[in-house]
């Protein structure tokens, strides 16, 4: 059996101190004129099993932020709840698990501090919120893997939260403006009236979307030649009016186009892009084209070929932002997969511990193996910011 990763033990230097006893451990910090309990897992016992670990911990407090994506009120609900972990494609309902997974609290102190705890986990989890007040993790696999924070304000928490996982993405000015967007402008006809009608009522309109409506038969970098025939011209006109416009793209691209018909298919098979199966065969799912396969962005070259793709459809088209969506397989169509088999192995590092349904709503991926330098954190969980700008670096300036 593989050995277990063992997570650093580097301690920084704070106003702190630890005390391990056997698998039960408080993080004490001098809060003078008091000492105040951050951790405290001696509230129940350890379970440390192959493919399920248990922890529990009491809280500082009633009063609880954080552990997304769900469907709740601000400050949780203590009254034994239970908030599960694993992303899927769901509109937004309570108590279900939804696109994201942030295993991270903040909680506040009652002289009105704050501090944060985070654990680096990407496996199924559920997290339970009991009323003492206290909290217990529970996981299908990896480590406890634990990240506290010590603010003391909630702005420094989540600032030293960043500071592990990554900094989002800073938007262009205009993108914090008035944006209107919607599923079901199916028609640049339809489109403009949306613009027209939000100036004629005096709305402020400053960006305009399209879903992917405007794409021909739902494969990216395409528009519809009949409903979006003048879908550059559309753009331009919003341009001249001082509006700027975002179009939607997801990364599932279509495999069943006749050979030598959509480039980007036909360039990222050449070029190797796609994530695999472990016969070396692009893994195929089957999202709103159809059949279609899944660029692999772990790789350096994947990149250039999206740059490739992207720069060629602004060409086209002058958009002015792009919104990735959907960043996750999802084996909604399981006959899809028949054909295919995959081995789930128990590898067991601090990022992947066995598989996962949904490439890329998880760390822990459904491919056999990951080629290209073991970069496996991409969107959907903590962390995805970190991974992509940094490994991206600046993007070319073509987009304004």
């Amino acid at each position: 059996m593989a050995q277990w990763y063992m997570a650093p033990t580097k301690i920084s230097k704070f106003d702190t101190a630890m005390n391990i006893k056997c698998w039960k451990c408080k993080l004490i910090t001098e809060l003078h004129p008091y000492v105040l309990v951050i951790v405290n897992t001696t509230v129940a016992p350890l379970l440390f099993a192959d493919q399920f670990l248990e922890i529990s911990t009491s809280l500082a407090s009633e009063y609880l932020y954080g552990l997304g994506e769900h469907l709740t009120s601000l400050n949780h609900d203590l009254k034994w709840n239970r908030l599960t972990f694993w992303n899927r494609d769901l509109i937004p309902a309570k108590n279900s698990n939804l696109y994201g997974t942030h295993p991270f609290y903040l909680s506040m102190e009652k002289d009105g501090s704050a501090h944060g705890v985070f654990l680096l986990n990407s496996n199924a989890m559920d997290v339970l919120l009991q009323e003492a007040p206290a909290l217990t993790w529970r996981t299908t696999g990896g480590i406890f893997d634990f990240y506290v924070f010590l603010g003391p304000e909630p702005k420094s928490v989540i600032r030293q939260y960043h500071e592990v996982i990554g900094f989002p993405f800073m938007p262009p000015y205009w993108g914090l403006g008035f944006h209107l967007s919607r599923w079901g402008y199916t028609s640049t006809k339809m489109t403009r009236e949306a613009v027209e009608n939000m100036t004629a009522a005096g709305f402020p309109l400053d960006v305009q979307w399209n879903d992917i409506d405007y794409m021909d038969s739902y494969r990216d970098f395409t528009y519809d030649p009949k409903n979006f025939g003048d879908f550059p011209e559309m753009v331009k006109e919003f341009h001249e009016q001082g509006i700027k416009y975002v179009l939607i793209v997801e990364p599932a691209i279509s495999s069943t186009t006749p050979p030598g018909t959509y480039p980007p298919y036909d360039d990222g098979l050449k070029r190797g892009v796609f994530v695999t199966n472990e016969t070396g065969e692009p893994l195929e799912g089957k999202v709103w084209p159809g059949p279609n396969v899944y660029p692999d962005f772990t790789n350096p070259e994947t990149l250039d070929w999206w740059h490739d793709m992207v720069k060629s459809f602004h060409d086209q088209v002058p958009f002015d932002g792009m919104w990735l969506e959907v960043v996750r397989e999802l084996y909604d169509h399981p006959r899809v997969a028949e054909r295919q088999v995959t081995t789930w192995g128990q590898e067991r590092d601090k990022r992947q511990h066995g598989g996962s349904k949904e490439i890329f709503g998880h760390l822990g991926a459904a491919i056999d193996k990951w080629p290209h330098g073991g970069r496996r954190e991409i969107n959907g969980h903590t962390g995805d910011k970190r991974e992509i700008n940094g490994h991206t670096g600046a993007a070319e300036g073509y987009m304004d």
